[in-house]
């Protein structure tokens, strides 16, 4: 049987939650792409 189910965390401190989420899992940020030069296209 299969059972379906949905976990949504509301708080105050969104950011704050984020951070302990992030340290519990272990997350890494990736690094960013670097930026493009002003009126260079392609």
């Amino acid at each position: 049987m299969l059972t379906t189910w949905t976990l949504t965390f509301d708080c105050a401190a969104p950011a704050q939650l984020a951070s302990f989420w992030k340290a519990a899992l272990g997350y890494v940020d990736a690094e960013a792409p670097p930026a493009s030069s002003p009126g260079r296209t392609g």
